[in-house]
């Protein structure tokens, strides 16, 4: 049977960090990890820092589904009443209290033409409302085709 010596040279203060159960974090967080301790505001900095995620107002005409609703809207969090920001990523951030969510296709949404009722979006009403909003000037050319680019992407959540 082998014996095995201490070595001095060692550092074995970091093989007694915890069980081999445990997993330790490297990297951005996810806005869906319940382990995640990071607030609202450092969350939406490690997502504007990774590749170089940009932020918006989000103003747009409504995406829901068979919604004919034409006109820009400056969207807000039902919860809160803060403005709402879209990244070039499709994720969603609340100005006022900080909620952060993964991708916009995850979020309901309602304007005044179907006030009182939320309904989801998909890829072809998103996009028509990006192409809208374009129009309008209210959303920024270079953002505008990192967001189609990534919401095209066959890898992508939609």
């Amino acid at each position: 049977m082998k014996t095995y010596k201490m070595d001095e040279n060692l550092n074995y203060e970091d093989l007694n960090s915890g069980s081999v159960g445990e997993v330790e974090r490297y990297g951005p967080c996810s806005p869906y990890d319940p382990n995640c301790s990071c607030t609202a505001e450092q969350l939406r900095e490690q997502l504007r820092n990774q590749h170089g995620t940009r932020w918006t107002n989000l103003v747009m005409p409504c995406p829901v589904v068979g919604c004919s609703n034409r006109t820009s809207i400056n969207w807000t969090h039902p919860e809160c009443g803060g403005s709402l920001e879209l990244s070039d990523k499709a994720y969603i951030w609340c100005r006022s209290c900080g909620t952060v969510n993964k991708h916009l296709r995850y979020w309901d949404l309602k304007c005044s033409s179907h006030a009182g009722s939320y309904f989801s979006i998909n890829f072809d009403s998103f996009t028509r409302s990006l192409n809208f909003a374009y129009a309008d000037n209210s959303m920024d050319r270079d953002l505008l085709k990192g967001l189609l680019w990534r919401i095209g992407d066959p890898e992508s959540e939609w």
